[in-house]
Formats: C-alpha cells, sequence, structure tokens
C-alpha cells in the first residue's frame, strides 16, 4: 500500500460547503477563535463580516499600484509636454504650447498601462507565495 501526504504530515487542511452564508460566517468565526489562521473563504455573493471572520488583513498592492499609475500619468504628461513645448514646439492654431487637453488621453492611457504592469507583476510576486492551482482540485468543479 502506498503511504500518502497525509500519513507522513498529517492533514494539511479541510474544505466545508455551507447551506447558507449564516453558516458560513458561523464556522469561520468558530475556525478563528479555535486558532486557525491560514484560512480562506469563497462565495459566489459579498457576505458582511466574512473578511474579518477569516482574519484577512489589509495588503499594499492597491496603493502600490494606484501610485505606480499616478506615476506612469505623470511621466507620460511630462513626456509629451516636453515635446511639445521644448523639443518640438508647432504653433496650430495660435494655441499654447502647454495645452494639457491635447495630451490629456495620451498620459491616461500611459496611466492606464503602468497601473496594469505593476499590478501583474506584484501579482507574480505576490501570488507566487500561496498555490496557484488550487481551483484545479476537483472539489471545485462542477458535479
Amino acid at each position: 500500500m502506498t503511504e500518502t501526504f497525509a500519513d507522513r504530515h498529517g492533514t494539511y487542511g479541510v474544505m466545508a460547503q455551507f447551506e447558507t452564508p449564516e453558516h458560513l460566517l458561523a464556522a469561520a468565526n468558530r475556525a478563528y477563535a479555535a486558532g486557525y489562521r491560514n484560512m480562506d473563504a469563497y462565495s459566489p455573493m459579498p457576505i458582511d463580516g466574512l473578511a474579518e471572520a477569516v482574519g484577512f488583513r489589509r495588503n499594499w498592492v492597491a496603493p502600490i499600484v494606484l501610485f505606480m499609475g499616478l506615476c506612469g500619468a505623470a511621466g507620460g504628461f511630462s513626456l509629451l509636454w516636453w515635446i511639445s513645448v521644448i523639443a518640438y514646439p508647432l504653433n496650430v492654431a495660435g494655441r499654447p504650447f502647454n495645452s494639457w487637453p491635447a495630451v490629456s488621453y495620451t498620459h491616461l492611457d500611459v496611466y492606464k498601462r503602468q497601473a496594469r504592469d505593476c499590478a501583474s507583476r506584484l501579482g507574480e510576486r505576490v501570488g507566487a507565495a500561496r498555490p496557484i492551482a488550487r481551483f484545479q482540485h476537483g472539489a471545485y468543479l462542477d458535479e
């Protein structure tokens, strides 16, 4: 007979399914009170108080992505301002050289790209510490 992971290392985790959101919330509160800290809960809709029940802590991903996006917007605007005012100024219909509405779409696009790239890189770094293939388990597939 072959030895399993549970035989060698003990029980790694427990999975449960609940009929109502109240049962899930009560079970999460009981598990947290019992001392379990590495928990996760999934539901098809938001449940008030579930994040606190499983001990969810805020992370720095969203503020860092916002900061990098704002840096991308400032960098894109600065580049286009430098091009249109200093490097290659063009007098088009008497408009001022440093007209920000002319480049607003461009620097917002750079903001979007910078934020997306930062989020994907942070997701690779932060997500590498968590198991990625957990939704490929047979228990998560439709019956």
